[in-house]
């Protein structure tokens, strides 16, 4: 008998490191299978969610301070180039919370792919393909309908001491619903009117009065305590779930 194919660069070897094997690891195909590495994406994803999050309380911050420097024009205690360069975070820190959103967004996406990808390999399929890990989060109705329905699979298929199909009947942890209750209130909140969310073109003075008038550091008090709540909650979840994935598949061990 031939021996296996070395490693792929980036995978680990398929060893017996739980019961979770006890199924299958007779199976002389499984000898060739390597598996997906996972926590250097899930350190990745893991830091991108919080830096979104520190976004979130970084334009509470923001807000207030060009709200003063507007109103410190009105009251002719700055100059309106002062206030031209000082309003310059209004638009930048929403920009890097965006661009950040997206790369949080595709590391989850990859995360979740490998992992469905190792259950399929180790005989833990479920009802969801690993490409549903990429376009369950763009499928309609909800947007995170399916990448919930995703990771509710995910944390069975990847229960270290389940055996044989028992893994199916794994409980799973409440933080996930937890984690969708606060994304979809995340979500209807985009549609609430925010703190200048568009500023008209014009003179400084006019600049000036639209922020003070525009102010709603209300509602970005409250879209901050969604997101860095929902945030936390998603870390706590991802970080778990990556743990008992890595237990089931020996990779801390590799």
């Amino acid at each position: 008998m031939s021996e296996p194919p070395p490693p792929l660069l980036g995978t680990i070897p398929l060893t017996a490191p739980s019961p979770a094997y006890d199924r299958v690891r007779d199976d002389p195909t499984l000898g060739a299978i390597t598996l997906r590495r996972t926590s250097g994406i899930e350190r990745a994803a893991t830091i991108l969610v919080s830096v979104v999050a520190a976004c979130a309380v970084l334009r509470i911050v923001v807000a207030g301070l060009v709200v003063e420097d507007a109103q410190r024009y009105l009251d002719g205690l700055i100059s309106g180039d002062e206030l031209t360069e000082r309003i310059a975070p209004i638009v930048l820190v929403p920009l890097v919370q965006r661009l950040t959103s997206i790369a949080a967004l595709v590391t989850v996406m990859v995360w979740m792919h490998r992992i469905t990808s190792n259950h399929r390999d180790v005989r833990r399929a479920g009802d969801w393909r690993p490409g549903w890990a990429i376009g369950g989060w763009f499928a309609p109705p909800g947007v995170f309908i399916i990448p919930f329905l995703m990771l509710r699979e995910m944390w069975r298929a990847s229960d270290p001491d389940a055996v044989g199909r028992s893994w199916d009947r794994s409980p799973v942890t409440p933080l996930l619903t937890v984690w969708f209750v606060l994304s979809l209130v995340a979500t209807v909140m985009v549609f609430v009117p925010g703190h200048l969310s568009a500023l008209n073109d014009g003179s400084e003075i006019e600049l000036a009065r639209q922020i003070v008038d525009g102010d709603r550091r209300g509602v970005l008090v409250a879209d901050a305590v969604v997101n860095v709540a929902g945030a936390a909650v998603f870390v706590t979840v991802v970080r778990r779930l990556g743990r008992r994935h890595r237990q089931l598949t020996g990779e801390d061990t590799g």
